[in-house]
């Protein structure tokens, strides 16, 4: 059996709190504990992220974005 043998706390606003419950409630882990375990383990698989991912992942939303106004464009003109 895989014990865990120490524990790490840490405090968090109120509202911060609230957030990270309805993390849980919203993606399905049992709690907190089991969140904060889970983002803790994605940090230290990736310690240091690479700013190619996030323009990545903006360069992805901006021709999204691109592709919907162009659409909309579409649809208006058909408009009356």
């Amino acid at each position: 059996m895989n014990r865990k043998s120490k524990m790490v706390s840490f405090r968090v606003p109120y509202a911060e709190y609230l957030r990270l419950q309805q993390s849980c409630s919203v993606t399905g882990v049992r709690n907190i504990s089991e969140l904060a375990r889970a983002a803790m383990q994605r940090m230290m698989q990736n310690p240091h992220p690479t700013d190619a991912s996030l323009k990545e992942q903006v360069a992805s939303l901006r021709s999204k974005i691109a592709a919907l106004t162009t659409e909309l464009d579409r649809i208006a003109s058909k408009i009356p």
